[in-house]
């Protein structure tokens, strides 16, 4: 049976309190919409991975070096998705290089390598309802002031 994994990617939180009752709670949604698949996670922001390692001892992978342990550790069905809201600078980045990563490191499945997009990548998901059904449930109930 070949292996398959989710890679969400947040933009990150250097917060650990943030990084429990925001980012966590979206990422097992995604876990629990792809049952069967092993969940892992990478930051795009490289400040906020760099002061995670450094202050709190907590180490997340950026999505270069999380796609390259996925791929060595016998992964070929990934799937990269993203929680960005918008399409901006870090999605396209994150969308570059995921094709690059599935360009140089063949053989991959279909779906190896796809990204999914943004919450609301056009103007046409601005009516989705489950996107914002998602979010909504997922976001935390109390300010994190």
């Amino acid at each position: 049976m070949e292996k398959k994994a989710v890679l969400a990617v947040s933009f990150g939180t250097s917060y650990k309190e943030v990084i429990e009752s925001c980012i966590v709670p979206v990422e097992k949604a995604i876990a629990g919409a792809l049952c069967g698949w092993d969940f892992y996670r990478a930051f795009t922001s490289g400040m906020i991975t760099k002061k995670l390692s450094e202050k709190e001892h907590i180490f997340i992978d950026r999505p270069p070096e999380a796609l390259k342990k996925l791929y060595e550790a016998g992964y070929r069905d990934f799937i990269v998705q993203p929680t960005h809201i918008l399409a901006g600078t870090e999605y396209h980045a994150l969308k570059a290089q995921t094709e690059d990563f599935a360009r140089e490191h063949a053989p991959v499945t279909a779906k190896s390598g796809t990204i999914d997009t943004p919450s609301f990548f056009s103007r046409d998901s601005w009516d989705s309802t489950s996107k914002v059904r998602i979010l909504s449930t997922s976001s935390p109930k109390k300010s994190m002031r």
